[in-house]
């Protein structure tokens, strides 16, 4: 695996490569990506120091697609990558370039966090194999390892899987194409919402409109009224209507000593009358439920077999009990066919059974035992103190990142220029802390020290953190 490094000069952070001696620099390409802008390429530097030779690539402010397309991706985050690559590509074949050049890993494609643009990286060295860049493989890898913004509409990601699956060879200007398209419908669906806002305005008053002009003719109609009564005469009988309204009242008052009408009856004969005298009959037998549970618990009840001149007495509850909660005063007494009075009893106390308290369970020995808490370590949570203002930041992600893009980072600083779109991140890793630049421009510093982008370092409680010239202190709570 190619071998790089990374250097800080000043305001600017380089991605080095240091050329070996059993490596061939190919002139043309060499010269080309040294003395031109290309577009989609790093701008790169080269430099010989005695026997060193050095290939540097701008990578300020940039970080890499691995970094990129952590945590949830925009519909935005993706194509301003692919259309990226893609140029990048086409570049190299108006450059005459060799594409095998050109470096395919997410480590080493580095990409601007505010315009979603990607730069790659070129080895001008003469591949001594005939190996093929496998462009169509590498955007499989990244469409199926990434997790895409399920609030947006998401139809893109199934048009680019389809193409990236098709047996067809792969064509890097189809597959600007359909980037394009995709580009080219959401800025259309965009534009047609206020136009259709609009017409559908106009269209209701124009419908408005309509209805007002339908209405005129019919206003000077005379308005035409019916008599309620008919035009003939009905020989003092009276209105039909009211017949119809006093039948099923008659019906019920007359036949409440008929047969009772079911339910299954008056589905297959049904009419008026029926249903009247059915719910009747429902109306009667609720009633008389009504009246045969609203007996009084201590009146006397006449059971057949049971002497009637029982009197029933409610006794306190005792321990000597044993669970009989009454007592009836003539036990001796047997009804016809032997049983015993205590049968009615019983089933009288379970009515006058009070539910109102809770029922504590004991144990043995009467002691109720106590809830035994279990003591758990006391877990710290990373915080950044910002010290201007006091205000405590809680690093809640395993990576957290910090900076002034508002749509990339999860600690956004908006009030200091000096702060770099992406400027550091903080990882949580094994109950350890660690702070790394990621190629800022005004840099990271940890006690006071500048840290080295992409480097891990270290930090603990109380440590002090600077972000350009943004100070925090890092603690746990």
């Amino acid at each position: 695996m190619t071998e790089f490094s990374y250097e800080n000069q000043g305001t600017n952070t380089y991605l080095v490569y240091e050329i070996k001696e059993s490596e061939q620099i190919d002139s043309l390409t060499l010269g080309m990506i040294v003395n031109n802008k290309i577009p989609g390429f790093s701008n790169t530097v080269y430099t010989q120091i005695n026997e060193k030779k050095l290939l540097k690539y701008s990578i300020t402010s940039k970080i890499s697609a691995n970094e990129f397309f952590s945590g949830t991706v925009t519909k935005k985050r993706l194509l301003g990558v692919f259309k990226s690559i893609v140029k990048g590509f086409i570049s190299a074949e108006d450059y005459m370039i060799d594409a095998n050049s050109l470096i395919l890993d997410t480590e080493y494609v580095y990409c601007d966090v505010s315009s979603c643009e990607a730069e790659l990286i070129c080895l001008p060295l003469k591949v001594l194999d005939d190996r093929e860049t496998d462009l169509k493989g590498f955007f499989k890898n990244i469409m199926f390892s990434t997790s895409f913004d399920q609030k947006e509409n998401c139809d893109y990601i199934a048009v680019i899987i389809n193409y990236l699956n098709s047996n067809s060879p792969f064509s890097i200007y189809e597959f600007q194409n359909i980037l394009e398209s995709i580009d080219d419908n959401a800025d259309k669906i965009q534009k047609k919402k206020p136009a259709i806002k609009s017409t559908t305005l106009n269209n209701v008053n124009e419908i408005k409109a309509d209805k007002t002009k339908a209405k005129k003719p019919l206003e000077s109609r005379p308005a035409v009224q019916k008599s309620p009564m008919p035009a003939y005469p009905l020989k003092n009988e009276p209105p039909v209507l009211n017949k119809s309204v006093q039948k099923p009242v008659s019906a019920v008052e007359q036949n409440t000593n008929e047969q009772e009408i079911s339910l299954f009856y008056l589905l297959q004969h049904y009419n008026k009358d029926n249903a009247a005298l059915y719910k009747a009959q429902k109306k009667r037998k609720k009633h008389n439920n009504i009246d045969s549970r609203s007996v009084p618990l201590n009146t006397q009840f006449a059971v057949p077999g049971i002497n009637n001149n029982i009197n029933i007495q409610k006794k306190p509850l005792n321990s000597s009990d044993s669970g009989i909660y009454s007592n009836i005063s003539n036990r001796n007494s047997l009804n016809n066919d032997g049983m015993k009075n205590g049968i009615q009893q019983e089933n009288i106390q379970h009515l006058n059974a009070n539910f109102g308290e809770t029922t504590v369970l004991s144990q043995a020995g009467g002691a109720v035992a106590e809830t035994t808490v279990l003591a758990s370590d006391k877990c710290q949570s990373p915080y950044i103190i910002r010290l201007k203002n006091s205000e405590r930041v809680m690093i809640n992600k395993p990576v957290f990142n910090i900076g002034k893009e508002k749509s990339y980072v999860d600690y956004f600083i908006g009030d200091n220029a000096a702060v770099s779109r992406s400027h550091a991140k903080i990882l949580i890793r094994d109950n350890k802390f660690y702070v790394v630049d990621t190629n800022s421009t005004n840099h990271t510093y940890v006690n006071g020290k500048q840290i080295n982008s992409n480097i891990e370092v270290e930090i603990s409680n109380g440590d002090k953190l600077s972000f350009a010239n943004e100070d925090f202190e890092f603690r746990l709570f």
